[in-house]
């Protein structure tokens, strides 16, 4: 095992799982330290968008936070369970996906449920589930795909219900 760390192995798949690493990681930009930091135990849920790189780092969107903390009280299932994992990192004005870095952080979390909201974010992070619909299994991972936030916003509108059921029906 130690031979496997030192070469630069990141995980270890075992019986189709995703392991945690127990060595020490390399170092995260700002975002995704954030988000390992915040996270207290193992989450039932994470969740990630593509803003939420904006959101994390200081230009967070107040119609934005509504829909979250709204999604997540109205889904009886999500609170205290869920954590957010950036999928980007702010280029400038830009936001530019960072694959590696997210899945760092789900490999050392080990959440049961993936709720991905955007199918630009579930083409960066699925290249392959093109065509695949809103549900698939990706590892140890339960995979759901939802509208992006502005198809959600504002909160409460009838897809961010639709979103809501699919989260309650879950557990």
């Amino acid at each position: 095992m130690r031979t496997w760390r030192e070469s630069g192995l990141v995980h270890i798949l075992s019986a189709g799982a995703l392991v945690p690493r127990t060595d020490a990681a390399p170092a995260l930009l700002a975002p995704f330290s954030d988000c390992l930091a915040r996270a207290k135990g193992r989450p039932t849920f994470a969740l990630t968008y593509p803003e939420l790189g904006f959101d994390l780092c200081g230009r967070s969107d107040p119609a934005r936070r509504a829909l979250w903390a709204g999604l997540i009280a109205q889904s009886a299932n999500m609170p205290g369970k869920t954590v957010f994992v950036p999928c980007t990192v702010p280029d400038g004005d830009a936001l530019r996906f960072d694959a590696s870095s997210f899945w760092e952080c789900i490999g050392r979390l080990g959440p049961r449920y993936l709720l991905l909201f955007g199918a630009d974010a579930a083409e960066a992070l699925f290249p392959f589930t093109r065509g695949l619909g809103d549900k698939w299994y990706y590892r140890n991972l339960t995979v759901l795909l939802f509208p992006e936030t502005k198809a959600l916003l504002p909160f409460p509108n009838a897809l961010a219900e639709q979103a809501v059921e699919r989260i309650k029906a879950l557990m």
